[in-house]
């Protein structure tokens, strides 16, 4: 079998860490979720590394101000490539190449959204962006793609089992260290379905 290799966004938790705070998601006997939601208590099952597209792309941005022009050569943007999010980064970020087999168990899921829309939305996404964040609400004159790749965000998905094969998942993103909410989750394990 060929090595596969993938461009990776360079990851900040490990499996470990993963657990230690997915830990922090089980419903407990006496968790404020269990008593206000009607929760049985839970405990974290199983522990899967899924590693989701984002198109990359970095924009050329000239922005004309009272008497000057302002030009930015380079604006990172990602959009990621299941339900089409857009988010501005603050500089370019650590991509690295990998081996998926030397990943494994790990799962690199397809994108659902091509690199043309990807780009209209990234494009859409930074002028709205600018518009709001820039202090005199000026439109950008130009934004420039200057390029596009495809690279992929670890994500580590925790599967929690209760009490009767009562069963759940949480995800944590792999830079952020942040716990995903329960649309974004379903979405995850909605590719993975299409995967395997």
């Amino acid at each position: 079998m060929d090595p596969v290799e993938i461009l990776v966004h360079e990851p900040s938790v490990d499996a470990a860490e993963a657990a230690r705070i997915l830990r922090r998601e089980e419903v407990g006997g006496l968790s404020v979720q269990r008593l206000l939601g009607g929760l049985r208590p839970d405990r974290l099952h199983g522990l899967d590394l899924l590693f989701v597209p984002h198109w990359y792309c970095c924009f050329r941005v000239v922005v004309d101000q009272a008497r000057s022009q302002h030009v930015a050569p380079a604006v990172w943007t990602m959009v990621e490539a299941l339900v089409g999010e857009v988010l501005r980064l603050p500089d370019e970020p650590p991509l690295v190449e990998r081996d998926l087999a030397a990943l494994a168990p790990a799962v690199a899921l397809p994108p659902l959204l091509g690199q043309a829309e990807a780009e209209a939305r990234a494009r859409d996404g930074l002028r709205w962006d600018l518009r709001v964040r820039g202090r005199q609400r000026l439109a950008p004159r130009e934004v420039d793609l200057v390029g596009a790749r495809l690279a992929h965000v670890p994500f580590w998905v925790g599967y929690y089992s209760g009490p009767g094969g009562q069963l759940r998942a949480r995800a944590v993103h792999g830079v952020e260290r942040s716990v995903q909410g329960g649309t974004f989750t379903r979405e995850l394990l909605r590719a993975l379905e299409r995967v395997v």
